[in-house]
């Protein structure tokens, strides 16, 4: 009997055994029948984009922004900006070159003579002069620094306008047979033809303009009632209007005639004197 069994046991290993390696060789045939899908080939890379030359003036751009910076700086510890208008500036007292050492004795003068009150200290206008004299330094170097500036600005821009002009002549070539590089180049075209605006007639021109200021002083200071004249000139103007000479000439030329009137009259003075003399 237990042969009988051990046998059957063996018998079923066995078999077990057969249909685990049936189905591992089912697998390995699937396995290798099935067909492997190959990728698709990758699209060579486009081409790179040339780099950006690098910028010449950053280094220069990034010390002018460190500059402002510190003067910046400097400003806000000098105190609030009083902010004088130009009115204020010509009627505000003005200290003369030299008037600091004088400023100093009368400091000292007025010390020693005890005129010093709580609404009048000589203290304040000692602080108040030196804080003048330890800022004219700075304000002489800025001067210069500004003049330095403003000149390599100025050399910058006529070197660039140089070099503009060239490449615009040779534009401007071109865009004769090129419609569209005619179209992208008319604001060029605007820019470098704007002319100055034509005066209209009978304006004066600037020149003209100050000799007729300059007449008419001289007229309010030595003849003053020929003023009166010379404003009722307009109403009686028809006839020159008519001969087509208009009527802010025919005034200006009026009163230039008026404005050598004084000079005759002095004349004639010297002329009378003169003949009284040889009498």
């Amino acid at each position: 009997m237990k042969n009988t069994t051990n046998n059957n046991n063996e018998n079923h290993t066995k078999g077990t055994m057969n249909a685990i390696s049936k189905k591992t060789k089912t697998a390995k045939s699937t396995s290798t029948t099935t067909p492997q899908v190959t990728p698709a080939p990758a699209s060579p890379p486009g081409p790179t984009p040339p780099a950006a030359p690098p910028d010449p003036n950053a280094a220069l751009e990034q010390y002018v922004q460190q500059t402002v910076s510190s003067l910046d700086a400097v400003e806000v510890s000098l105190g609030a900006d009083p902010a004088l208008s130009p009115a204020q500036k010509r009627h505000a007292a003005k200290l003369r070159k030299g008037g600091g050492p004088v400023l100093q004795q009368i400091g000292n003068l007025a010390t020693q003579q005890q005129l010093e009150s709580p609404a009048l200290q000589v203290g304040d206008m000692t602080v108040s002069l030196g804080k003048a004299q330890a800022l004219q330094p700075l304000a002489d170097r800025l001067v210069a620094f500004s003049k330095h500036v403003n000149d390599v600005i100025f050399i910058s821009q006529s070197s660039a306008l140089v070099i503009g002009q060239q490449f615009y002549a040779l534009l401007q070539r071109r865009a004769k047979t090129d419609s569209e590089l005619a179209a992208a180049l008319a604001p060029v075209v605007a820019f470098f033809a704007r002319r100055p605006v034509a005066k209209a007639p009978g304006e004066l021109t600037k020149p003209q303009k100050k000799a007729t200021t300059k007449a008419m002083k001289t007229v309010k200071k030595n003849a003053p009632q020929l003023l009166a004249t010379a404003a009722a000139t307009p109403a009686t103007g028809a006839s020159h209007e008519s001969a087509g000479l208009p009527r802010t000439a025919e005034f200006y030329v009026t009163l230039f005639g008026l404005a050598l009137l004084p000079a005759m009259l002095v004349l004639w003075i010297v002329a009378m004197r003169y003949r009284d003399s040889l009498a």
